[in-house]
């Protein structure tokens, strides 16, 4: 079952990040935050809250402009999407290796042969 996503109103909003309401209209003009209306009222997900806080951290402790976060927030997701493209490469492998493990394991040791590239075949007798 999907969990249904909270719903923050802008006063929860900038509740929650200490975000004036201007710092947050540059932030969406900039398109750092995705601006979602319904009925004229503006509303955000928890994904978004994050990405606030992020972006107030940055800039306030950091001093980095707007322009800068937005390079800094497309860097980080472009190495997160490396990352989990890495980890589904290392699990294809993993499952690869146990295809493998469990091929050899059926076999009698005088059924495999080592060839000098490191490959493993079955002997196959002529």
């Amino acid at each position: 079952m999907v969990k249904p996503k909270k719903i923050y109103y802008i006063e929860q909003v900038l509740e929650e990040t200490s975000i004036t309401e201007e710092e947050l209209k540059l932030i969406e003009e900039e398109g750092l935050i995705e601006v979602r209306i319904e009925n004229n009222v503006r509303y955000f997900f928890d994904e978004d809250i994050e990405r606030l806080k992020l972006i107030k951290r940055l800039k306030d402790e950091l001093d980095i402009n707007l322009p800068g976060i937005d390079v800094i927030l497309n860097l980080r997701n472009k190495i997160i999407e490396m990352q989990n493209n890495f980890l589904s490469f290392i699990q294809m492998l993993k499952k690869e290796l146990e295809n493998e493990k469990k091929y050899l394991m059926e076999k009698q040791p005088d059924d495999i042969l080592l060839k000098k590239d490191g490959k493993i075949e079955p002997f196959k007798k002529d």
